[in-house]
């Protein structure tokens, strides 16, 4: 009889193992990347390990800032239309994105970007979640273990100063995923459709130039 337990506590024991392996990320054995280690110049362009997202649709993406563990969620939408971008004959996927909160990771990292934009917003932390329309620029987003991916995220509203673009890239095999400037005029907007309500700001305020030109 105990003999019994044991062969079924260790065959439950390895089956539980081996699920955990099978959802986990292929970045699980990496070191989370110092998120700012791939800025380029005028740009905080930010870096982290996919941790988890073995669907291809919900990652799990973290890295640390000064020693601090920050994240986010990413979940890409189920429908994505494909089409063509101008005479570029270039196939593209227009879908959404939403960047969704995980916790005290998530409102560490609205506190970080806050400070590397330098807007001064001052967020308690990460929306839990907020919805970007989505557009390929290479790569298919609803096959994400065939090659990367790379996104650009506009956040849409009727005021014309919340309006903010950022580039989103899903190396899915590699196990990274960036989160790009797009331009720096739109790092305020940006911080508010991320963060959890700051202070009101003027639309004079909000729409102060940024430090550097657009990316295309």
């Amino acid at each position: 009889m105990r003999s019994f337990r044991r062969t079924f506590v260790a065959s439950t024991f390895v089956s539980t193992l081996c699920a955990a392996m099978t959802s986990w990320s292929p970045a699980h054995a990496v070191d989370l990347p110092e998120i700012t280690s791939e800025s380029e110049e005028g740009f905080h362009d930010l870096v982290f390990a996919l941790v988890a997202g073995s669907d291809e649709r919900t990652l799990r993406v973290t890295g640390k800032h000064k020693g601090t563990v920050v994240g986010f969620e990413v979940r890409l939408g189920q429908a994505w239309k494909e089409g063509k971008l101008g005479d570029l004959n270039l196939t593209t996927y227009q879908g959404t994105v939403a960047l969704t909160s995980v916790g005290r990771e998530s409102d560490e990292l609205a506190r970080v970007i806050d400070k590397l934009y330098d807007t001064k917003l001052v967020p308690r932390g990460l929306n839990a979640q907020t919805t970007f329309t989505a557009l390929s620029l290479e790569g298919n987003p609803t096959r994400l273990k065939a090659g990367p991916v790379k996104l650009k995220l506009f956040f849409e509203s009727k005021d014309e100063h919340r309006y903010a673009e950022v580039f989103l890239n899903i190396d899915f095999a590699n196990g990274r995923v960036h989160l790009n400037e797009k331009d720096p005029d739109y790092r305020k907007a940006l911080v508010l459709a991320l963060g959890v309500r700051p202070r009101m700001l003027s639309n004079k305020a909000l729409h102060r130039p940024g430090a550097g030109g657009a990316r295309r």
